[in-house]
């Protein structure tokens, strides 16, 4: 068996155990929350996670088509870059699907065809990395562009003030 026709065979209880395990990154009392409530603007981590992941799974499963993988991440990153996370934790809900198909799957990784397939397959899960990081960087400049062009407004502001008041 290889590991790509294990876990589309099982990708009804890969995604599920991948998105508690992401959902169980945030606060306790938030999992509840996430979990059931899936309105888009109620609950974007909840519709992101229930939206989004079983596209990233899907690629990652498939032939990696890279605007699909990207924008999928994306949507994930851009809640998360706000957010109190670190880089790592923000990013790192990629290599927990990793850790979950080692657990349920390891019974298969004495085959050797099976752990030669993941071996490929880990290739994906590292390029996804390699997007979310991107997604994120890109996310945390933006945020840093706002804040700075917010300070430069408040700063332009103050000056016009003392301009008007003092007759500058």
């Amino acid at each position: 068996m290889e590991i790509l026709n294990y876990l589309r065979d099982n990708s009804s209880e890969m995604i599920a155990k991948w998105q508690q395990a992401i959902i169980d990154t945030y606060p306790q009392g938030a999992g509840k929350f996430l979990s059931v409530n899936k309105s888009q603007f109620g609950n974007p981590i909840g519709y992101s996670l229930q939206n989004d992941l079983p596209k990233i799974y899907a690629e990652l499963c498939g032939d990696m088509n890279a605007d699909i993988l990207s924008s999928s991440i994306e949507a994930i990153i851009k809640i998360r870059a706000v957010q109190e996370f670190s880089v790592a934790d923000a990013v790192g809900f990629i290599n927990l699907l990793k850790s979950i198909i080692l657990i349920e799957a390891n019974t298969f990784f004495s085959d050797k065809e099976f752990l030669e397939s993941y071996l490929k397959f880990d290739k994906k899960i590292e390029q996804a990395n390699g997007i979310a990081f991107e997604k994120y960087l890109e996310m945390k400049m933006k945020l840093s562009e706002i804040k700075i062009n917010e300070i430069k407004k408040r700063n332009q502001r103050m000056v016009e003030r003392l301009s008007e008041k003092y007759g500058l």
